[in-house]
């Protein structure tokens, strides 16, 4: 059972991971390179709406096996002492960094992602707030790029780390 929660852990990190930096690497410099304005908002807004449902679903499934996997390490009654020790410090990093990611994921999916398609829907891609939205956009999608990034060398600092006793 161990392994099927592992397996369904590491295969939802590469979908969620995955998916943001495809979106972030290759797609989106050749919609800027390729595209004017307004084709590009639209189909980044597209891209959006069809890679949400599997983002979310990944995400879901990261946290549930997360939880899973730490009652298994820990179990229910964790001691300070285990958050002290090396392996300890790094998982409560690497918890934190899931936790912010997910929260500005949800502030990009479900907050900017409706105000793209309120902007696109007026057709007012010129306007200063629009440019400012774009502005945000751009620095959280790099710091939870970078986050995300962070998160996968902490778990692989984990896995070389070994596991702690209990």
């Amino acid at each position: 059972m161990a392994t099927l929660i592992h397996y369904i852990h590491v295969l939802s990190a590469i979908v969620w991971i995955g998916g943001m930096l495809f979106v972030g690497f290759v797609a989106t410099p050749i919609y800027r390179r390729e595209l004017d304005d307004k084709t590009r908002v639209h189909l980044i807004v597209a891209v959006g709406r069809r890679f949400r449902p599997f983002a979310w679903t990944a995400l879901i499934l990261l946290w549930g096996t997360g939880l899973i996997k730490l009652w298994h390490l820990i179990g229910l009654h964790p001691t300070g002492a285990f958050f002290q020790q090396g392996y300890g410090r790094i998982l409560m990093f690497k918890l934190t960094l899931v936790f912010v990611a997910t929260i500005i994921e949800a502030i990009h999916d479900f907050v900017i992602g409706r105000r793209y398609e309120r902007y696109l829907a007026r057709d007012d891609l010129s306007s200063a707030g629009y440019k400012q939205m774009r502005r945000w956009t751009i620095l959280l999608a790099i710091t939870n790029e970078i986050m995300v990034l962070t998160i996968v060398l902490l778990a692989v600092m984990l896995r070389s780390y070994g596991l702690p006793l209990r």
